[in-house]
Protein backbone atom coordinates (compact mmCIF):
# COMPACT_ATOMS: atom_id res chain seq x y z
CA UNK A 1 0.00 0.00 0.00
CA UNK A 2 1.31 3.80 -0.98
CA UNK A 3 1.41 6.19 1.07
CA UNK A 4 0.08 9.70 0.10
CA UNK A 5 3.08 11.66 -1.37
CA UNK A 6 3.72 15.43 -0.57
CA UNK A 7 1.23 17.76 -1.18
CA UNK A 8 1.88 21.57 -2.97
CA UNK A 9 1.05 23.71 0.29
CA UNK A 10 3.50 21.91 2.99
CA UNK A 11 1.89 22.19 6.52
CA UNK A 12 5.20 23.19 7.69
CA UNK A 13 5.10 26.16 5.96
CA UNK A 14 4.70 29.15 8.12
CA UNK A 15 1.30 30.90 7.85
CA UNK A 16 0.06 33.09 6.57
CA UNK A 17 2.15 31.96 3.50
CA UNK A 18 0.34 29.81 0.89
CA UNK A 19 3.20 28.96 -2.12
CA UNK A 20 2.27 26.17 -4.31
CA UNK A 21 5.35 24.41 -3.97
CA UNK A 22 5.27 21.90 -6.43
CA UNK A 23 4.71 25.11 -8.94
CA UNK A 24 7.30 27.42 -7.89
CA UNK A 25 10.09 25.49 -6.26
CA UNK A 26 12.50 22.75 -7.41
CA UNK A 27 13.72 21.59 -4.44
CA UNK A 28 9.97 20.25 -3.67
CA UNK A 29 9.66 18.84 -6.30
CA UNK A 30 12.97 16.75 -5.92
CA UNK A 31 11.05 15.80 -2.57
CA UNK A 32 8.59 14.64 -4.71
CA UNK A 33 10.59 12.97 -6.92
CA UNK A 34 12.43 11.08 -4.26
CA UNK A 35 9.32 10.34 -2.28
CA UNK A 36 7.69 8.54 -5.34
CA UNK A 37 10.98 6.57 -6.04
CA UNK A 38 10.58 5.27 -2.44
CA UNK A 39 7.15 3.93 -2.88
CA UNK A 40 8.38 1.73 -6.31
CA UNK A 41 6.70 1.84 -9.95
CA UNK A 42 2.98 1.56 -8.40
CA UNK A 43 3.96 5.93 -7.17
CA UNK A 44 3.79 6.30 -11.26
CA UNK A 45 -0.41 7.34 -11.16
CA UNK A 46 -0.12 8.70 -7.93
CA UNK A 47 2.22 10.98 -8.89
CA UNK A 48 0.64 12.14 -12.06
CA UNK A 49 -2.25 12.56 -10.31
CA UNK A 50 -0.55 14.84 -7.31
CA UNK A 51 1.26 17.06 -10.74
CA UNK A 52 -2.30 17.87 -11.52
CA UNK A 53 -2.54 20.97 -9.46
CA UNK A 54 0.08 22.58 -11.75
CA UNK A 55 -2.45 23.33 -14.21
CA UNK A 56 -1.74 24.04 -17.67
CA UNK A 57 -0.27 27.72 -17.77
CA UNK A 58 3.52 29.08 -17.86
CA UNK A 59 4.98 29.49 -14.32
CA UNK A 60 8.00 30.56 -13.00
CA UNK A 61 10.12 27.83 -11.15
CA UNK A 62 12.63 28.99 -8.73
CA UNK A 63 15.82 27.17 -8.84
CA UNK A 64 18.14 29.04 -6.26
CA UNK A 65 19.62 27.32 -2.94
CA UNK A 66 16.77 29.14 -0.60
CA UNK A 67 13.96 26.74 1.15
CA UNK A 68 10.42 27.18 1.25
CA UNK A 69 10.58 28.32 4.71
CA UNK A 70 13.35 30.59 4.54
CA UNK A 71 11.60 32.68 1.42
CA UNK A 72 8.27 32.18 3.98
CA UNK A 73 10.25 34.02 6.97
CA UNK A 74 11.83 36.41 4.47
CA UNK A 75 8.27 37.66 3.41
CA UNK A 76 6.92 37.69 6.73
CA UNK A 77 9.73 39.73 7.90
CA UNK A 78 9.37 42.16 5.46
CA UNK A 79 5.35 42.66 5.43
CA UNK A 80 5.55 42.58 9.43
CA UNK A 81 8.64 45.74 8.70
CA UNK A 82 5.74 47.31 6.65
CA UNK A 83 2.98 46.81 9.88
CA UNK A 84 0.71 45.49 7.11
CA UNK A 85 1.12 41.06 8.76
CA UNK A 86 -3.00 40.84 9.53
CA UNK A 87 -5.90 39.97 6.73
CA UNK A 88 -7.04 43.90 6.83
CA UNK A 89 -4.31 45.73 6.68
CA UNK A 90 -2.44 43.28 4.05
CA UNK A 91 -5.62 43.24 1.76
CA UNK A 92 -5.81 47.37 1.56
CA UNK A 93 -1.64 47.14 1.16
CA UNK A 94 -2.50 45.10 -2.19
CA UNK A 95 -5.29 47.14 -3.36
CA UNK A 96 -3.28 50.12 -3.39
CA UNK A 97 -0.59 48.74 -6.07
CA UNK A 98 -3.07 47.04 -8.04
CA UNK A 99 -3.48 43.63 -6.37
CA UNK A 100 0.16 42.70 -6.22
CA UNK A 101 3.53 44.09 -4.94
CA UNK A 102 6.92 42.09 -5.95
CA UNK A 103 10.26 42.11 -2.88
CA UNK A 104 13.55 41.15 -3.96
CA UNK A 105 15.47 39.35 -1.74
CA UNK A 106 18.54 41.98 -2.32
CA UNK A 107 20.34 40.45 0.58
CA UNK A 108 20.38 36.98 -0.21
CA UNK A 109 20.12 36.27 -4.19
CA UNK A 110 18.14 39.20 -5.46
CA UNK A 111 15.51 36.68 -6.57
CA UNK A 112 12.06 39.00 -6.97
CA UNK A 113 8.76 37.36 -5.13
CA UNK A 114 5.39 38.14 -5.97
CA UNK A 115 2.92 38.30 -3.07
CA UNK A 116 -1.45 38.49 -3.50
CA UNK A 117 -3.88 38.45 -1.41
CA UNK A 118 -4.89 35.15 -1.29
CA UNK A 119 -8.67 34.17 -0.87
CA UNK A 120 -7.87 31.51 1.77
CA UNK A 121 -8.66 32.65 5.40
CA UNK A 122 -5.47 31.87 7.36
CA UNK A 123 -3.26 31.65 4.68
CA UNK A 124 -4.04 34.99 3.08
CA UNK A 125 -0.31 35.95 1.58
CA UNK A 126 -0.15 34.29 -1.92
CA UNK A 127 3.38 34.31 -3.34
CA UNK A 128 4.98 33.03 -6.21
CA UNK A 129 8.62 33.85 -7.56
CA UNK A 130 8.77 36.92 -10.09
CA UNK A 131 8.63 36.16 -13.57
CA UNK A 132 11.95 36.37 -14.93
CA UNK A 133 13.19 36.78 -11.65
CA UNK A 134 16.99 35.23 -10.85
CA UNK A 135 17.49 31.79 -9.84
CA UNK A 136 14.14 30.98 -11.38
CA UNK A 137 12.82 29.30 -14.86
CA UNK A 138 9.96 29.82 -17.08
CA UNK A 139 8.47 26.85 -17.71
CA UNK A 140 5.30 25.44 -19.17
CA UNK A 141 3.04 23.44 -16.87
CA UNK A 142 3.07 20.17 -19.30
CA UNK A 143 6.75 20.40 -19.56
CA UNK A 144 6.86 20.62 -15.99
CA UNK A 145 4.60 17.70 -15.19
CA UNK A 146 6.79 16.17 -17.85
CA UNK A 147 9.53 16.05 -16.64
CA UNK A 148 9.02 15.43 -13.46
CA UNK A 149 7.37 12.24 -14.33
CA UNK A 150 10.87 11.66 -16.44
CA UNK A 151 13.11 12.02 -13.83
CA UNK A 152 10.95 9.55 -11.53
CA UNK A 153 10.91 6.82 -13.91
CA UNK A 154 14.63 6.93 -14.62
CA UNK A 155 15.47 6.88 -11.08
CA UNK A 156 13.15 3.98 -10.51
CA UNK A 157 14.23 2.25 -13.77
CA UNK A 158 17.75 3.11 -14.81
CA UNK A 159 16.61 4.61 -17.70
CA UNK A 160 17.70 7.99 -18.98
CA UNK A 161 14.72 11.07 -18.55
CA UNK A 162 16.10 13.08 -21.76
CA UNK A 163 14.70 9.10 -23.67
CA UNK A 164 12.76 10.69 -25.83
CA UNK A 165 11.12 7.42 -26.42
CA UNK A 166 10.33 7.05 -22.12
CA UNK A 167 9.14 10.97 -22.04
CA UNK A 168 6.52 10.00 -24.88
CA UNK A 169 5.65 6.85 -23.02
CA UNK A 170 4.82 8.88 -20.06
CA UNK A 171 3.00 12.04 -21.65
CA UNK A 172 0.59 9.52 -23.59
CA UNK A 173 -0.12 6.94 -20.33
CA UNK A 174 0.12 8.99 -17.47
CA UNK A 175 -0.53 12.47 -18.34
CA UNK A 176 -3.09 12.50 -21.51
CA UNK A 177 -0.19 14.72 -23.49
CA UNK A 178 0.55 14.33 -27.14
CA UNK A 179 4.56 12.92 -28.24
CA UNK A 180 7.34 14.91 -28.75
CA UNK A 181 10.02 14.79 -31.04
CA UNK A 182 12.96 15.66 -28.78
CA UNK A 183 14.38 16.48 -25.21
CA UNK A 184 16.90 18.95 -25.69
CA UNK A 185 18.95 19.76 -22.77
CA UNK A 186 19.64 23.23 -23.39
CA UNK A 187 15.61 24.22 -23.97
CA UNK A 188 12.22 23.66 -22.81
CA UNK A 189 11.81 20.61 -20.96
CA UNK A 190 15.84 19.40 -21.02
CA UNK A 191 16.41 22.49 -18.94
CA UNK A 192 13.54 21.67 -16.30
CA UNK A 193 15.33 18.07 -16.19
CA UNK A 194 18.39 19.22 -15.54
CA UNK A 195 17.31 21.48 -12.93
CA UNK A 196 15.43 18.72 -11.29
CA UNK A 197 18.46 15.83 -11.59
Amino acid sequence: MTTPLPTSVPDDLPIPILMNVFKHHVSSLRSLVSHAVQQGDDSLPQLAETLLVLGENLMDLYIGSLSPQRIADEIIAHVARKQKLSPEPFAAWMEETKGYRVVTFSHLDQSNWVLRLAEEHERYIHVHPGRWSPASLRVRAHSLKTAVMAVTSAKLSGGDPFDVKLVNELRTTYLGLSPIKEVHPEQGLGKIVKALV
